[in-house]
């Protein structure tokens, strides 16, 4: 009963699963809490980078092989699945490997040794005689026209289940080990038998790609069939009687001898030969012949050491270890190239072959996008939303794939210059998750060369009859461009220089400023204070006044007749100017007089303690 490992899926796509023992082999790993497709791809590695090996599964889950349960490793199992367009991993699981103490085998006994030598012997004498089932298949195809060896086709072999979708066979090209470059139609594909898995005893040809896949047409059973049994020898001539000795004693029964030792087998594999100290080693599951277990003794036919590919080399099982066979190598079954024959004549040539059928068309290529948004960058994920990306198509599910190329701005910055070269390597719903490859972004350029020297314009005015004539000199203009400025025409302004009520011409800044620093003080006219500057009590005194005044002559005056001629001080010099008439005028009257001394008119009767 194989041991079953569980892997429990919970929230998330990620699990780890308790230690497991070195030395386990052909354990099962079943995945519980997914929802998975009847068959499926478990992608197996000790390491979460570099390369790893693709095993099938379905309900029952996987088979780990032994080579992975390295002590003090993990085993990382990642869940693929996959579709006619569409390939993605569903899940991982981590299974740390726990180390124990060696598990060995059984050494050979020195009859097994001597057998083992004995077949060494005869094979080295009859392997250049021996016609692999490998050849026979491909001689068979030739001479049928199936294949052509001259077209230069590539023999390929897988490990992989071949996949039966009902309608074609189909194998992961991925899967496919060979020749350097990539399987095309024609090639040769060395695998297990339609709906088995793991013994690569079957051939088939590519006739088509479908998506990742290579779509295959069986050819047949490259395992030969087993051969009739031998005609029995005849038996030899009874020879003469001899004559009748004498009767001896009974003899004792003599001890029962050893067991007879089964004779050896020989065994092939297609997998890479691994080495174990100063020997090699192969998992003995992985060996195809006769039913039964390798032994040590048997012999062994498998690739060149370290190597992978067509099964070319020599070994001998000495010894166990674990689920692996211990080998040493017997030497390569491949004999030296012969050498190269003398051309032959050239032959005639021949009619112009039919043209063939157009070929079918070829996959899409990589489409490049590029996006002037900002690219995000999480730790070591890079990312953009598909939305963003610009190109030949609309950006959709169908349009966008892994490997297309992106061009945009370098990852977590606020430049959006496009700088930076992407790959998509993998897809997150619409998340787009980039691989960055450089930057696009090109050294500076070197400084230009100075420019030439500018030329600057040279204005010239000239005179010229009723104005000016202005020409301007310049590259574009070497004879000069003119134009003329005429002078203007009009009459003067006149600009007073003290304020009035009347004039109509502008007036000096200075005069305006003055005028309103002397607004709310009074200055007295040079003509004398005109009464409608009085007050109105003493306008209506002076009315009084002017009713009371005599006409001149004056003949009576404070009782006295006759003409009144009053003297004038020396200070009594303007016009309007009053005096005191020692006996005439008494305080408190107002009289007006002439600069003739003699009264005339009434004009300023203010009199104030002797002055005017």
């Amino acid at each position: 009963m194989a041991k079953t490992i569980k892997a429990v899926f919970g929230v998330g796509e990620c699990t780890k699963v308790c230690p497991q023992w070195q030395y386990d082999y052909n354990t099962v790993l079943q995945f519980v809490g997914l929802e998975l497709p009847a068959n499926y791809e478990v992608d197996l590695s000790n390491s979460k980078t570099g390369q790893s090996t693709t095993v099938l599964g379905d309900e029952n889950g996987c088979i780990i092989p032994a080579q992975y349960f390295i002590p003090g490793s993990s085993i990382f199992a990642w869940v693929f699945v996959t579709g006619s367009d569409y390939g993605f991993t569903r899940a991982q699981v981590e299974i740390p490997i726990s180390p124990r103490a060696q598990h060995t085998g059984d050494p050979p006994t020195p009859e097994q040794q001597d057998a083992l030598d004995a077949a060494i012997a005869l094979l080295n004498e009859t392997a250049e005689g021996i016609p692999t089932a490998i050849d026979s298949a491909l001689a068979e195809a030739k001479a049928s026209g199936e294949f052509d060896g001259a077209d230069g086709n590539s023999i390929w072999y897988t490990q992989s289940a071949i996949l039966d979708d009902g309608t074609r066979l189909l194998t992961p090209r991925r899967n496919l080990t060979g020749r350097e470059g990539t399987p095309s139609v024609g090639d040769l594909v060395i695998g297990s038998e339609p709906g088995e898995s793991r013994k690569p005893t079957y051939l088939y040809r590519i006739i088509d790609d479908y998506g990742p896949y290579s779509v295959l047409e069986a050819i047949g059973s490259i395992k030969g069939d087993t051969g009739a049994a031998g005609v029995d020898g005849q038996d030899g001539q009874d020879g003469a009687p001899g004559p009748q000795g004498p009767a001896g004693q009974d003899g004792q029964d003599g001890a029962q001898g050893p067991a007879g030792a089964d004779g050896n087998c020989i065994w092939y594999t297609t997998v890479t030969i691994g080495s174990y100290q100063d020997k090699y080693q192969v998992p003995r599951r992985y060996l195809e012949g006769r039913e039964g277990i390798p032994t040590a003794g048997d012999l062994v036919i498998g690739s060149e050491p370290g190597e992978s590919g067509a099964p070319t080399y020599l070994y001998c099982i000495v010894g166990d270890n674990g689920p692996n066979a211990v080998m040493d190598g017997v030497g390569s079954l491949k004999g030296a190239d012969g050498a190269d024959g003398a051309p032959g004549p050239a032959g005639a040539d021949g009619q112009d072959g039919q043209d063939g059928a157009p070929g079918a068309d070829g996959e899409d290529g990589n489409r490049i996008w590029w996006t002037d948004h900002s690219i995000a960058q999480s730790g070591s994920t890079i990312s953009i939303n598909r939305d963003y990306l610009n190109g030949p198509v609309e950006p959709t599910k169908d349009s966008v794939n892994v490997g297309d190329l992106i061009v945009g701005p370098e990852a977590d910055s606020y430049d959006l210059t496009i700088t930076t070269l992407y790959v998509i390597s993998n897809f997150i719903t619409k998340m787009c998750i980039l691989t960055r490859l450089c930057s696009i972004k090109g050294d500076a350029g070197a400084d230009g060369a100075d420019g030439a020297d500018g030329y600057s314009p040279v204005v010239t005015i000239t005179q010229i009859s009723g104005g000016h004539r202005v020409t301007i000199t310049d590259e574009d203009h070497p004879q000069g461009q003119s134009f003329d400025v005429m002078d203007g025409t009009g009459s003067s302004i006149t600009v007073d220089s003290a304020l009035s009520d009347s004039s109509e011409n502008p007036v000096q800044n200075k005069v305006i400023k003055a005028a309103l620093d002397n607004k709310g003080t009074y200055s007295k006219p040079s003509g004398g204070i005109p009464k409608t500057d009085l007050a109105s009590d003493v306008q209506t005194s002076l009315g009084k006044a002017d009713t009371a005044l005599q006409t001149a002559p004056v003949t009576s005056v404070n009782g006295q007749t006759g003409a009144v001629s009053l003297p004038i001080p020396s200070t009594a010099s303007d016009v309007g100017a009053v005096a005191v008439a020692q006996g005439v005028a008494h305080a408190g009257e107002f009289v007006v007089v002439g600069s003739d001394g003699n009264i005339t008119t009434v004009s300023v009767p203010v009199y104030n303690g002797g002055s005017y």
